[in-house]
């Protein structure tokens, strides 16, 4: 028999806050739970055991009272309830997960659904997919989905929809609900720990990637087009710098709003004026522009300390270069496949090159291929952002590379910057079973 949930009070607390609260409160009582919840060992069919357990365990606890439509652990509960076939109805917030202006009104419920390729109208089977292939199902909700569903872009559901579906899935092994597929419902919680580091942190590093390394090489060196010019070679910054919109559209996210453009005329002054910038900008120059979605293949820490840098001594020299190299960490940055997104993303799809290699600065190398070829991307050491980044994580965005005037400059390796990022890739991402 059910007993009445204990009394939680979340009303005295923000929504943000009351889910965070929420979870800690669920795991001091959810072995009460278990032992209230009902007796299915009568029950023999696994389907609807599955879907009497998933009642059970939305009626046996306290949920927070959203605030806005589409958001918070109880909405998320529902979206997978429904994903999973457990329930066959599910209340849609309004034009939720469609960009189509064109849909009838009254049209069948998540009806963009039926154009996923894993897609199964059919509950039962969806079900038996959940129960068979947990891993598999767990990692399509919790990334592809998500991102065309349209979760992703609150930070509360990043926050939240990892741990609700760490609780069904360990509510359900404890209850031994369907025990003949225990192995494939433990195989998903190794999915569902790494979405609880890496969810949270993609808001985040969409702020702070590109860092202040990117952006000074960006202001110094631009893509050495005439679009994207990049500043006269100058060791000194002048005392007055006239703002352009590039530079205004470089630091306008972290004036958020402010109406002083002292505020980040200071900070474009400040790219200027890296040494480290100007070094490169000594000492190499702009190559190929790839637009592309790549996935981090391994991070390389500094192997030295940032080296002192004076421009009374910039007759620079290639152990100075290297030594500054050495001192960034370098993201390995491997292409995504090429079927990584099923499509989903035409611009991210395939890799494009929006700029090709100057003439005259051909390599005797191989041509950089942008299907196959890993680039280095330098990033600044002790920089929070290194610290929320994962292995297999994926980055969609404008690189620029940066290709060294001497041979000796970087042993003849190219670098490269970003120049903006747009899309943020869990390393669990799935598009399909």
């Amino acid at each position: 028999m059910h007993t009445e949930a204990p009394r939680y009070d979340i009303d005295a607390c923000s929504f943000p806050e009351s889910c965070s609260r929420i979870f800690s409160f669920w795991a001091s009582g959810e072995e009460g739970r278990i032992i209230a919840s009902r007796d299915l060992s009568n029950i023999t069919d696994s389907r609807r055991r599955l879907r009497e357990a998933a009642n059970d365990f939305e009626t046996c606890r306290v949920w927070p009272t959203a605030t806005w439509e589409g958001l918070g652990p109880r909405f998320l509960w529902h979206m997978f309830a429904y994903f999973i076939g457990v329930t066959s109805k599910c209340e849609w917030p309004a034009d939720f997960g469609s960009d189509d202006d064109g849909e009838e009104e009254g049209a069948p419920q998540g009806q963009w659904l039926h154009e996923l390729p894993y897609w199964d109208s059919k509950e039962d089977r969806r079900v038996d997919l959940f129960l068979n292939h947990t891993s598999s199902i767990v990692r399509l909700f919790l990334s592809s989905y998500s991102r065309r569903a349209g979760f992703i872009w609150s930070t509360i559901n990043l926050d939240c929809i990892a741990p609700v579906l760490e609780f069904f899935v360990k509510y359900i092994l404890r209850r031994k609900i369907c025990p003949a597929n225990e192995s494939s419902l433990r195989s998903s919680i190794c999915v569902i720990d790494c979405a609880k580091k890496e969810l949270p942190n993609i808001a985040v590093i969409s702020k702070r990637l590109p860092d202040d390394l990117s952006h000074g090489c960006y202001v110094r060196l631009g893509w050495g087009t005439p679009e994207h010019p990049g500043l006269p070679l100058a060791t000194e910054v002048p005392d007055r710098i006239s703002v352009n919109k590039d530079a205004r559209r470089i630091t306008e996210d972290e004036a958020q709003g402010v109406e002083d453009t002292s505020f980040w005329e200071t900070s474009y002054r400040n790219l200027c004026a890296r040494s480290d910038c100007i070094v490169l900008q000594l000492t190499f120059m702009p190559g190929i522009v790839e637009q592309s979605m790549r996935r981090i293949k391994r991070m390389i820490p500094p192997t030295c300390e940032f080296p002192p840098l004076s421009f009374q001594n910039i007759g620079i020299s290639a152990n100075a270069v290297n030594s500054l190299l050495s001192s960034y960490v370098q993201l390995i940055m491997e292409p995504a496949p090429v079927s990584w997104d099923r499509g989903e993303l035409p611009v991210y799809t395939l890799p494009t090159i929006l700029k090709p290699l100057p003439r005259g600065n051909q390599s005797t190398d191989r041509a950089h291929n942008p299907f196959c070829d890993d680039l280095t991307l330098l990033v600044e050491p002790g920089t929070e952002v290194l610290s929320l980044l994962a292995l297999g994580m994926g980055l969609g965005g404008t690189w620029v590379q940066l290709i060294p005037k001497e041979a000796s400059f970087g042993e003849g390796r190219s670098v490269w910057y970003i120049h903006n990022l747009s899309i943020i890739t869990p390393s669990f991402w799935a598009v399909d079973l």
